[in-house]
């Protein structure tokens, strides 16, 4: 594990307890299904060897004797109260990038990375399409890109995440984010913790944030799409050639593809109008025996005719509704 300071006054803590997780597979337990053991404590100690100015690693291990094969571990972060910016449930595996952090130089690397400072937050149609807009500021900016995709900023309260696009001109950074998980009113709060790019590389730090005002945010349905620069072009090249009705169109100027629900087949209106053209299709013939088998087609009075037609007729409505 590795952890950031932001002043070099602040002291490294010596040892640090966690809670964690674990998931491994047992001969003894029938048919070999994986067990989840919860409340697992794991010591883990500063070591001296990977301390920089402003970064330290720290050796983690548990003591306990744990039978079977590890499979997976996630950090319980309800128990963690002096470490910010650890992301809720935190699971090593599920880290798409994987910076080895008990490599010196890559600890050194943190130790010259920019703070940002947030000055807003503007998330007046969060509501309606899950996007917000964050304005901060650096301390400094030395070799920053002008744009960045696919960044991750996490809030804390409410839980939630967004997928930005990072502009940056000079000092100033905007952000546009697409928000992941649904939130009523409530205040942003933000614990410092590290920025990186769509390859997993540290850009800067946000420093810790609370919002004056409320905002409410539903979940967006536009994802952020791959850098220029990227070699997968399939979404840019298919929206741009296809003449197909149910291409993906994609808003170059913003950076975003928009993610329509029907793109990848019939739209919902169209399966609703299969199924109940078979469903009326099926009653239709159901219809036509019973009413041969009522002999109305043999010449049977007018009163069954009457009868036998209205009760066809609701279950035909009753059927298709």
């Amino acid at each position: 594990m590795a952890l950031a300071r932001k002043n070099i006054a602040d002291a490294f803590i010596q040892t640090i307890q966690l809670t964690v997780k674990i998931k491994i597979s047992s001969g003894r337990r029938l048919r070999n299904l994986d067990e989840v053991l919860s409340g697992v404590k794991v010591d883990c100690n500063l070591n001296s060897s990977l301390q920089t100015d402003y970064a330290a690693g720290y050796d983690c291990r548990n003591n306990d004797t744990i039978s079977g094969t590890p499979k997976s571990m996630e950090i319980e972060t309800s128990e963690i109260s002096d470490i910010q910016g650890i992301p809720e449930n935190a699971n090593p595996d599920k880290l798409t990038f994987k910076i080895d952090y008990s490599n010196l130089q890559n600890l050194k690397a943190i130790d010259s990375l920019p703070s940002a400072t947030i000055t807003n937050i503007n998330g007046s149609t969060c509501f309606n399409d899950g996007q917000y807009i964050v304005t901060a500021t650096l301390d400094k900016n030395e070799n920053l890109k002008t744009q960045y995709y696919n960044a991750i900023l996490r809030f804390s309260v409410p839980e939630s995440s967004g997928h930005c696009l990072l502009n940056i001109n000079g000092v100033n950074i905007e952000m546009i984010c697409q928000n992941t998980e649904k939130f009523y009113m409530s205040k942003i709060y933000i614990e410092r913790h590290a920025i990186q790019d769509s390859e997993g590389n540290e850009l800067f730090f946000i420093d810790s944030y609370e919002s004056e005002s409320q905002m409410a945010c539903d979940i967006s349905l536009i994802s952020v799409t791959p850098s220029p620069n990227s070699t997968d072009t399939t979404t840019e090249s298919t929206s741009a050639s296809s003449s197909e009705p149910n291409t993906v169109p994609t808003d170059k100027t913003s950076g975003y593809i928009r993610l329509y629900k029907g793109s990848s087949g019939l739209s919902g209106g169209d399966i609703a109008g299969i199924v109940i053209a078979s469903v009326f299709v099926v009653a239709v013939v159901g219809i036509l025996i019973i009413l041969w088998k009522k002999g109305i087609f043999s010449g049977a009075n007018a009163l069954n005719r009457e009868g036998d037609a209205h009760t066809s007729i609701a279950a035909v409505n009753v059927t298709t509704d």
